[in-house]
């Protein structure tokens, strides 16, 4: 895979993550100023079918050291070999058990270069790569999901 970008876009959610994957996010000028040009970078590049892979950061998550309302995603080119066996980072195939903060969703073909017509909800057709996000617990015993993860630098 070839990460693409990648930006947080608190205060908005994954849904949004999805829009920008497929091309047709057009609220760049809603994230936060210090992302809004990575965004509309990102969104120009994924616009051309190039991202097929989105990751996006779990919440609530088991990191406590930032803010709630953290929405992190990566966006990457993957071929479609990789598509049929994920290599991801969340050591789920460990005897720990999913780590990842982030879950990792797919999409096979061209994606759309036109928004699609209002008020259809976000891309459709993106499915999930890896295993389920599991439950589990932070120190302070509040619940948060330990995912999949990213693709590894290596695929």
């Amino acid at each position: 895979c070839r990460m693409v970008g990648g930006l947080d876009l608190n205060p908005l959610g994954d849904e949004d993550c999805k829009s920008i994957a497929a091309g047709t996010f057009a609220s760049c000028d809603s994230v936060a100023a210090a992302n809004r040009e990575a965004c509309k970078g990102v969104v120009a590049a994924c616009s051309s079918g190039d991202c097929n892979v989105v990751s996006i950061w779990k919440s609530p998550s088991c990191h406590t050291d930032v803010s709630a309302a953290y929405k992190y995603c990566y966006f990457h080119s993957c071929q479609d070999s990789f598509l049929d066996s994920p290599d991801l980072d969340g050591h789920c195939d460990e005897a720990v058990g999913c780590q990842g903060t982030f879950y990792s969703l797919a999409r096979r073909g061209s994606l759309p270069t036109l928004p699609p017509p209002a008020p259809t909800p976000a891309p459709n057709g993106w499915k999930p790569l890896g295993d389920d996000c599991e439950a589990s617990y932070t120190a302070s015993g509040s619940q948060c999901l330990k995912c999949a993860g990213i693709p590894k630098p290596s695929n």
